[in-house]
């Protein structure tokens, strides 16, 4: 082999090896891209009641889910069950509120934390 044939060949084997590096550290980078921790925040809208509708006040206190709005819950639930992980359950205070969130608890070993400063706007 001539000296300009051994320098392409090791030529080629710093570029190949160059290429190897850089698909490793590709492959690194998303592996750590894909192992950073997210937060998934699940926003669930109370089931429905037997007043659901445009005269619904957003603060009534006293108005329970309805039949139709438990099998709703219910749904929620398991649609929320484990695989799923659910790390934290915050409601209002209001009835229907906590009763669709306990509809999800359910499938969980958490409480259901109640903040009375989330509550609908009037």
């Amino acid at each position: 082999m001539s000296k300009s044939e051994v320098s392409k060949s090791e030529a080629l084997a710093d570029s190949n090896t160059e290429t190897v590096e850089a698909d490793n550290a590709a492959k690194s980078s998303e592996k750590a891209a894909h192992s950073t921790p997210t937060t998934r925040i699940v926003l669930v809208r109370h089931a429905v009641t037997p007043q659901t509708g445009p005269l619904l006040s957003g603060r009534k206190p006293g108005i329970d889910l309805s039949d139709e709005g438990r099998a709703q819950a219910k749904a929620v639930g398991l649609r929320l069950a484990p695989p799923v992980k659910i790390d934290r359950r915050f409601a209002s205070p209001i009835e229907r509120t906590q009763q669709t969130a306990q509809a999800i608890a359910e499938h969980h070993s958490l409480e259901v934390v109640t903040l009375d400063g989330v509550i609908e706007a009037e």
